[in-house]
């Protein structure tokens, strides 16, 4: 019932260093995903590994052009995702890089970029990574750069990383460069009660079509800079409805309908 591309991990803790991925396809139907790996209960620890224009998703939950993590806690340091692309339709998919289901994975000096989201799925986002059900990823000092959601303009959006309501990722010392959005979210979208904590980020030049140039949707914000951010709605640098924002600034973002910097519904 899965589609799995270059490598599958089952219930395994394998040690992957210097390997490229390149080029694979995880095509097929109900949760086809993890074009370049797939991991399943796993925990493998990869390092100076590059995953290059793979692809992933076909019907319901599909996604993880680079990789998909189902109940798995991956561990990767200075891997980097380019070009990498999302296809599901159906419903819940996203992930151009990384789709976490139910996953906890750490991820420091990773890059993410031309990574996206192409479908037209119901409740789909993440041009770069999709934190799906109960994913509590730890992300540090990484950069997403012109990852893209290139979905139905009525789903969720995040150009670079889409947070489902269960999820609570802590995200530090990251950039956000221009990530786009034919929804909300040019850098990051948050649904619902998502909340996540994101700290020493920074994010600049991200667009979203509706809300929240940078953020749209919840979150708790700490010494964070947002600049030429661009919302066709509300929001320039974040839209959302509560949390807490400390030691921020707002430099030349804009928004069409309002709060250029920071919009509260």
């Amino acid at each position: 019932t899965n589609g799995y591309g270059g490598m599958y991990c089952n219930e395994s803790s394998p040690k992957i260093t210097n390997c490229i991925f390149d080029n694979n396809v995880a095509y097929f139907f109900w949760m086809s995903g993890g074009g370049g790996m797939y991991n399943n209960g796993s925990s493998p620890t990869l390092t100076d590994c590059t995953f290059t224009n793979n692809s992933a998703g076909y019907d319901n939950y599909g996604g993880g052009g680079g990789m998909y993590n189902d109940n798995s806690s991956p561990t990767l340091t200075n891997c980097s995702f380019i070009g990498n692309i999302s296809l599901g339709s159906g419903n819940q998919a996203g992930g151009g890089a990384i789709y976490n289901l139910v996953s906890n994975p750490t991820i420091i000096n990773c890059s993410f970029t031309g990574n996206s989201y192409q479908g037209d799925a119901a409740y789909a986002g993440g041009g770069a990574i999709r934190n799906g059900s109960s994913s509590n990823p730890t992300i540090n000092n990484c950069s997403f750069t012109e990852n893209s959601y290139q979905g139905d303009a009525s789903s969720f959006g995040g150009g670079g990383m889409y947070n489902d309501q269960t999820s609570n990722p802590t995200v530090t010392n990251c950039t956000f460069t221009n990530n786009t959005s034919n929804a909300d979210g040019g850098g990051i979208y948050n649904f619902c009660y998502v909340k996540n904590s994101l700290a020493n980020c920074t994010f600049i030049g991200n667009t979203a079509s509706f809300s929240g140039g940078g953020v749209a949707g919840n979150g708790n914000f700490t010494s964070s800079t947002f600049v030429d951010n661009v919302a066709n709605d509300f929001g320039g640098g974040i839209y959302g409805n509560s949390g807490t924002v400390t030691d921020c600034s707002f430099t030349n973002n804009t928004a069409t309908n309002g709060g250029g910097g920071l919009y509260g519904r």
